[in-house]
C-alpha cells in the first residue's frame, strides 16, 4: 500500500542488519525498548491529552486520520472494530480546542503520509492556506 519510492526509503533506512543473524537478516532501526513503548502506551492517551490540553496549543493544527475500518484486516478483529487512530484522532483534536482542523482520509491508513505523498502534500498546503501562511511565504519569492 506504501508508494515505491517511500517502501524503499522506509526498508533502506528503518531497518538494519540483524545482529548475529544470517545474512539478509534484518531487525527496526529503532531499539526493541522504543518499539515495545510504542505500543505499550498504545490507548493510553491521557499524557498526550495533557501535552495539548486547556490551550496549551495556541496554534492552528490539523489532526489526519485514515479509514475508520480495514477491510484487509488481517489480525481477524470484527469489521465493527474501529482502527484506533481513527477514533483517537478527533479527541486529540477535541483537547486542543479551537486550533484543531481533524481531515478524515478515508482511503488511507495510519500509514497515509507514506501511502500518498501527493495527498499528504496537498494536505499541508491546504493547512498553510487555511492559517494563511502560504499567501505570505509566496509574497517573498
Amino acid at each position: 500500500i506504501l508508494q515505491s519510492e517511500v517502501l524503499d526509503a522506509y526498508v533502506r533506512h528503518g531497518f538494519v542488519d540483524a545482529a548475529g543473524g544470517e545474512k539478509g537478516e534484518v531487525t527496526l532501526a529503532c531499539t526493541p525498548e522504543t518499539e515495545s513503548t510504542v505500543f505499550a502506551c498504545g490507548g493510553v492517551e491521557a499524557e498526550a491529552n495533557e501535552l495539548v490540553g486547556g490551550g496549551k496549543v495556541r496554534c492552528p493544527v490539523t489532526v489526519a486520520h485514515g479509514a475508520t475500518h480495514d477491510p484487509r484486516d488481517v489480525y481477524g478483529r470484527s469489521p465493527n472494530d474501529a482502527i484506533y487512530s481513527s477514533i483517537i484522532s478527533p479527541v486529540i483534536a477535541e483537547y486542543i480546542g479551537e486550533n484543531a482542523f481533524v481531515e478524515y482520509a478515508p482511503a488511507l491508513t495510519h500509514f497515509g503520509p507514506l501511502q500518498d505523498t501527493v495527498w499528504f502534500a496537498k494536505s499541508v498546503g491546504a493547512h498553510l492556506s487555511r492559517v494563511g501562511v502560504a499567501n505570505k511565504w509566496r509574497s517573498r519569492l
